[in-house]
């Protein structure tokens, strides 16, 4: 099995350093030149089905991608961005202060109304386990977000959770992981912007 992991192309909350969470935002024009060109790379590769995050950000990348492939979208809340509560649309810095502020663990905070990186680990698997056995030996392009990535690398990469926060996942990169018989995974490309 092959997976092709994305994340959205640029929108105006990254472009103003704006924490999305499970706000629903589209891509902005840089955002869309971004998603075409990772289509252009994309188009020879074989692709059999596409999962996408329901947010639009993630549906316009999945969408950009598709257009050269004739394989079926399925739309999933389980590929969301992490729910940053109530920082959702607020901010990165406020975020960040609130952490320092109260000396906080970033890996395990929960922010109100939020999520914490091991919660958005458990969806991640729960999604893997949930294609691993039905798709094998097909390759599935996955448009989902930062933190989310992030944590699905982490699995499929087996480093501890400190360290997949650390990821670097820029809009519209590509990763590419493939996974043998045995269940072994094998990073292709990791966080690739090259074609931006």
């Amino acid at each position: 099995m092959r997976l092709i992991i994305v994340r959205h192309g640029e929108t105006d909350f990254n472009k103003n350093a704006i924490m999305h969470g499970q706000v629903n935002t589209q891509l902005n024009k840089k955002g869309f030149e971004q998603v075409a060109k990772l289509a252009e790379r994309l188009k020879n590769e074989k692709m059999d089905i596409i999962f996408t995050s329901d947010l639009d950000r993630a549906q316009q990348t999945a969408m950009g991608i598709a257009q050269y492939h004739k394989a079926p979208i399925i739309t999933t809340e389980q590929l969301r961005e992490r729910s940053h509560g109530v920082f959702d649309g607020k901010p990165a810095l406020e975020y960040i202060n609130f952490i320092k502020k109260y000396g906080l663990n970033r890996v395990t905070f929960k922010p109100d109304g939020g999520e914490s990186y091991p919660m958005v680990k458990v969806r991640a698997q729960k999604f893997l386990d949930s294609i691993m056995g039905k798709y094998k030996n097909k390759t599935v392009l996955i448009s989902s977000h930062g933190a989310f990535n992030r944590q699905l690398l982490g699995i499929l990469l087996e480093i501890p959770i400190e360290q997949a926060v650390d990821l670097a996942q820029g809009n519209a990169c590509l990763n590419i992981v493939d996974v043998n018989e045995r269940g072994k995974h094998e990073a292709k490309v990791i966080g690739c912007v090259k074609h931006l």
